[in-house]
């Protein structure tokens, strides 16, 4: 998705960037790291492709995640 988006192929990069979310929340959950990264990526690519809304829906949930990390939430704990 990195690469897609770097190149300016905003379509494919949220192509990819959906099927790593999808997989990242069913495998390590909704609230993980990784998870945390993917969702950046698609609020980068909702900006880059003028979807505000959809973008601060993406950061609303990224920055959820960055809270529980930052105040050591037992889910973040696990993740280390």
């Amino acid at each position: 998705a990195t690469v897609y988006a770097l190149q300016g192929d905003y379509e494919e990069a949220e192509r990819f960037a959906e099927k790593s979310l999808a997989i990242l929340e069913t495998t390590v959950g909704e609230r993980h790291p990784e998870t945390a990264q993917s969702l950046e990526m698609m609020a980068k690519i909702m900006w880059a492709t003028h979807r505000e809304r959809e973008a601060q829906d993406f950061e609303t949930r990224l920055n959820t995640i960055r809270e529980d990390l930052r105040s050591g939430s037992e889910l973040a704990q696990k993740a280390e």
